[in-house]
């Protein structure tokens, strides 16, 4: 009764219609009763009308607006499931899909196909012992129905499959096909397999070892013309351990037997790809394979290492992204702990992986015929802990509008980063996003985010608006702190201008075990965000209860300003620069301190005009050689403070002693002088004096009883003129 009443309440929640900020939350999860991250949303998408699709997993008895998943005559263990589902702009559930076997079922990739329909990647087990039954898209299938979904091909045995789904927005199957990797030895024939031994019977090669995830693939992308590029981690190359089955848990086949991959499409046809990688290559090398629409031929394929000359291991290479733009250019985030310095990129003119051994997160972009044009690295350049700094690029989105790529992610034990031949000064243990020109993929602008373990695991950008959801022990936004509940991460959604200027933070307050990637959509005046919870989590007014247990989340946050673009009003307090100092000095002096402060407290920094004469170390100022310059104070400002008005002085370096002696007869005293300065001359009337500055321009200095003013003159070194008679005479003079 209890559950009921929440629902009910859950559902007019939803509802209510508020100017600004998250207008309903719908989430479920299931009975599984643990902290693992069973009930979860891989990916999703929205169309122009507001609707948002969803693919995910989920645990046994989970219900979505109060609908179960699965039939209640369905009997579960629990095994982890797969969700589709479609939300009206209501936060009304419109349709769903269920897939459920009693071995795990695995949410890999999802992918927009046009604009009214997606593809999701699924891994699943269809073999003849398949626990009984497979309930497949409202379908429950039997043993003796495994010709259904494709038939039985002697290569596979008991290997699971990936199955790649195409739904449109009614959710309607468009299309469907099984994808499973064979491989056939040098000789032509088939390698067989059978996962309950080393060596398999009736296999035609000894070397052989499989795993759940023969086709390695966790991300794939369909571009405008139905194309499906398929980005594969394969350790193709690999001899086998001498220990046994259990040393990698990735698929291994002998390079000495190995001759071509066999692709099957639905167990009845056959792709061929022929393995060339010269005298070696790296393990765990990502492939990329494209295939025509419908997966009716293979139309390319490349690694990501050129192997030749190359015999690393590489442990722990990871993607963390893969898009693909409107001119169906493929943009691919990578991040690895031991790249090999001056790798060879495959199929490019001569690209190669940075020298330096903490070039370890970088991006590629390839033509859509899997060329590689272009590669920028991201290298820390200060590390703290030079073997235990990392870097992540944990998202990548083009924004098309703007014709500029944005990529977000986070640092630790380092902050100063080159990403190609530019300088981005980040924070320590906090995230970042920044937005390239998609043409040079040079930096236009960038966001930093201070705090601890802060991350923007997503972005996307409309209207001169960037929308990221943080991850967080600590963060700082807008002048104030949060701090994540103890023993977990924490959430919130930010929002900043293309310039990098905040605008608005919203903490959710939950508690997470585990991070993922989760992506904003925006449309019109709606983003909707999705997640897990692991914790009570508060969306403004509407909360999602938690108990421990995983529940994954769909918001919608509303605001009708994001339907125009954002104009920025710098509403930071203004700050001053003080700098009481009389910048005349001698050379001998050597060195000086500059004294310029802030009002903000904040530091401040100097420039100077002509290195010949002085330059600028922090805050000292190095003596040169005589001569005139310019020295600068700035203040920059940051995210509390704008930016201070610079304040510059003239700066005179004299050589060593005070003055040059007067001409003889000419007495002038005294000399630096600060008020006024006394002119005598023997046995000559003056007739006149003009003073100029040392930039060459006459200065009013009022003239009587053989006095001079300089009361009123800044301090600096002047040239005198002196008419006397027939003679003239010149000379420096300095006022204080």
């Amino acid at each position: 009764m209890k559950k009921t009443v929440f629902l009910m309440l859950f559902a007019a929640l939803s509802v209510v219609v508020q100017g600004q900020g998250f207008r309903w939350v719908q989430s479920y999860t299931g009975s599984d009763g643990t902290s693992e991250r069973k009930n979860d949303i891989k990916g999703s998408c929205v169309d122009s009308e507001g609707n948002i699709y969803i693919f995910g997993s989920f645990s046994p008895e989970a219900t979505l607006c109060g609908e179960r998943l699965l039939p209640p005559e369905i009997v579960t263990d629990n095994s982890k499931s797969i969700l589709v589902a479609k939300l009206s702009p209501a936060g009304e559930l419109v349709w769903h899909k269920a897939i459920y076997t009693t071995h795990n079922t695995y949410a890999y990739g999802f992918s927009e196909v046009g604009d009214s329909a997606f593809m999701i990647m699924v891994g699943l087990k269809l073999s003849h012992n398949m626990g009984g039954f497979l309930y497949y898209l409202d379908t429950l299938l039997t043993a003796a129905d495994a010709g259904y979904l494709k038939t039985n091909d002697s290569i596979f045995g008991n290997v699971p499959s990936n199955a790649f789904i195409t739904f449109d927005h009614d959710g309607n199957v468009l299309e469907q096909h099984i994808i499973d990797v064979g491989y056939i030895d040098t000789t032509g024939l088939e390698i067989t397999c059978n996962m309950s031994g080393w060596t398999p019977p009736n296999t035609q090669s000894s070397h052989v070892l499989f795993t759940h995830k023969v086709l390695s693939s966790e991300r794939f992308k369909v571009d405008g013309e139905g194309n499906i590029y398929l980005l594969r981690r394969s350790n193709d190359d690999v001899p086998l351990p001498s220990s046994g089955p259990n040393t990698y848990n990735m698929l291994s086949i002998d390079s000495c037997n190995l001759g071509a991959l066999k692709i099957v499409v639905d167990g009845r046809r056959s792709l061929i790809h022929n393995i060339d990688y010269g005298p070696a290559t790296c393990s765990w090398n990502y492939q990329i394979m494209k295939f025509s629409p419908h997966f009716d031929s293979l139309l390319g394929s490349v690694y990501l290492l050129d192997s030749i000359g190359i015999y690393h291991h590489i442990p722990t290479l990871m993607t963390h992204s893969l898009k693909i733009d409107a001119q169906n250019n493929l943009y691919w985030a990578i991040e690895c702990d031991n790249m090999p310095s001056g790798a060879p990129i495959a199929n490019s003119n001569s690209l190669r992986i940075g020298d330096s051994i903490l070039a370890r997160v970088f991006v590629l972009r390839y033509h859509s015929d899997l060329y590689a044009t272009d590669i920028v690295q991201f290298e820390a350049i200060n590390p703290v802990h030079p073997t235990g700094h990392s870097l992540r690029i944990h998202y990548v989105h083009i924004d098309e509008e703007t014709n500029s790529v944005f990529f977000s992610g986070n640092i630790e034990n380092a902050s100063v980063v080159k990403y190609g031949n530019d300088t981005l000064y980040l924070y320590d243990f906090g995230g970042y996003w920044l937005r390239v020109d998609r043409d040079s993929l040079r930096p236009m602008l960038y966001a930093v985010i201070p705090g601890h373990c802060a991350t923007a695991s997503g972005v996307a950008a409309k209207n001169n608006r960037v929308f990221a959801q943080l991850l967080f022990y600590r963060v700082e936004f807008l002048g104030s702190t949060t701090t994540a509940p103890p023993g977990g991460l924490d959430r919130g959604f930010a929002i900043w201008d293309y310039e990098g200027h905040e605008i608005a933070f919203t903490h959710y307050n939950l508690r997470l075990y585990k991070n993922r990637d989760y992506d904003p959509l925006v449309v019109d005046s709606i983003v909707y965000l999705t997640g897990v919870v692991h914790e009570t989590a508060t969306f403004g007014n509407i909360t999602v209860p938690g108990n421990g247990s995983s529940r994954a989340f769909v918001a919608q946050y509303v605001d009708t300003s994001f339907m125009t673009p954002y104009v920025y009003h710098d509403n930071r307090p203004s700050q001053t620069i003080y700098w009481n100092q009389t910048m005349i000095f001698s050379e001998a002096a050597g060195s000086v301190g500059l004294t310029a402060v802030s009002s903000s407290g904040l530091p401040v920094s100097y420039t100077c005009s002509d290195t010949s004469v002085a330059y600028v170390d922090g805050t000292t100022l190095h003596l040169v050689a005589p001569g005139h310059a310019v020295v600068t104070a700035s203040q920059a400002g940051n995210r509390r403070y704008r930016p201070a008005t610079p304040v510059s002085k003239q700066l005179d370096v004299y050589s060593a002693g005070i003055a040059p002696a007067p001409a003889d007869g000419l007495h002038l005293f005294p000399n630096p002088a600060k008020e006024v300065l006394h002119i005598a001359l023997d046995g000559h009337r003056i007739d006149r004096v003009e003073l100029f500055s040392a930039l060459g321009q006459q200065v009013d200095a009022p003239f009587s009883n053989s006095s001079l003013d300089l009361s009123h003159l800044p301090a600096g070194i002047y040239l005198i003129t002196i008419f006397a008679e027939n003679t003239i005479y010149k000379h420096k003079i300095i006022k204080l």
